[in-house]
Formats: C-alpha cells, structure tokens, sequence
C-alpha cells in the first residue's frame, strides 16, 4: 500500500503468434472473454520482453510454435 493509491501487480501471460510484433513496453488492451461476448471493460497492461517458441523437430504435436508475453499492470484506485 502507498499513500496515494494501492498498486497490484498480476502475473499474466499472453500467447499469440510468432508472427505478431509485440515489443517491450508495449501498451496492451485485454478484454477478458472478448470473444465469448463477455461485454467486460478492456484491462491496461505493458508488455514484457516477449519469449518466442518455435515448433519442435520431429514432435508429434503440430503448430505448437508461439510467443509468450509476460504482462505487467498497474491499477490505480
């Protein structure tokens, strides 16, 4: 707790695909369920340093490769 306000720091990550050219620091807007139709007001998080993963050789499993994107938030009362 400050003085000023309590800050919160969530351990989120965010996977999407190698291709999409996300950079630390990166202002990322989240609507939890947005797809499903949720209607939730969209959440400020920045970007970490991205971690890309690319698809094994020989696995059994395809299309496993993706980034993952560490994500930091903030929230002010």
């Amino acid at each position: 707790m400050k003085d000023t306000a309590a800050q919160v720091d969530p351990s989120d990550t965010l996977a999407c695909d190698n291709e999409v050219d996300i950079r630390a620091g990166d202002e990322i807007m989240v609507v939890r369920g947005g797809m499903l139709g949720s209607g939730k007001k969209p959440q400020r998080y920045f970007a970490g340093l991205p971690v890309n993963y690319y698809e094994p050789i020989g696995g059994v499993v395809p299309n496993l490769a993706h980034q993952a994107v560490p994500l930091t938030g903030e929230k002010r009362n």
